[in-house]
């Protein structure tokens, strides 16, 4: 099927305007993906936002998705229930499991929770509630939830910064990524790659967000024996 998403690395800022000091603000980080599946005309059949710790765990879980929806059509609307916790052990492999102890993911529709394991900051699902009362504007989903916390009585401003992770394009026969990173120095590089279908071979959305996830990992593990070095 055509397929195109973006990776968001977000950060929430919330302050309480009124009851605590400048200093005491909550931040909420995270990676988000829209997931859009579409059924053979391109009518988006179902849409699962994914959030995870970090951008390989987001984008592995969303190749997931897309697989899995490719195999066997609805997650959300089988009579029996998806095994979302076995898809996640799957995808965490060993290394992810014995040292990051800090992993989280959630899974939502609609608004809702669909999955989650680890912790993540409840800020988020705030978040996804309100974005999903005005799902064609995303921005606007930070001022609503400024309102829902008024509306409990509390004042507070929530400044959102984001930037772009990951871009993946599919359609007809062709796959194109762009993989942006921040360096050291506080400026960005990106990593693009294209891939076309052969006649012996087709391609899928869940190719490409692979070779992303691994890519990145890659370059995370890298980070990691660098600063232990």
């Amino acid at each position: 099927m055509d397929f195109n998403t973006t990776l968001l690395r977000e950060k929430f800022i919330i302050r309480d305007v009124i009851n605590a000091p400048s200093d005491s603000a909550l931040i909420a980080m995270s990676n988000r993906m829209a997931v859009n599946l579409t059924d053979a005309k391109g009518i988006t059949v179902e849409t699962i936002i994914v959030r995870a710790q970090n951008m390989h765990l987001c984008i592995r879980m969303a190749s997931h998705i897309v697989h899995a929806y490719e195999q066997n059509g609805s997650l959300l609307y089988h009579d029996h229930s998806y095994s979302w916790e076995k898809a996640w052990e799957r995808l965490i492999g060993t290394h992810e499991q014995k040292h990051n102890p800090h992993k989280w993911i959630a899974l939502y529709a609609q608004g809702k929770v669909v999955f989650e394991s680890g912790i993540h900051h409840p800020f988020l699902d705030l978040i996804e509630k309100c974005d999903a009362a005005n799902p064609e504007n995303y921005d606007s989903a930070v001022r609503l939830a400024e309102d829902a916390f008024s509306q409990l009585g509390k004042t507070v401003t929530v400044d959102y910064e984001s930037n772009i992770g990951l871009v993946v394009f599919v359609e007809k026969g062709q796959g194109r990524c762009g993989i942006i990173l921040r360096n050291a120095s506080d400026k960005n590089s990106t990593f693009n790659f294209r891939i076309e279908e052969s006649k012996d071979q087709h391609i899928s959305p869940v190719q490409c967000l692979n070779i992303c996830a691994a890519f990145l990992e890659g370059i995370q593990l890298a980070f990691i024996i660098g600063m232990a070095n």
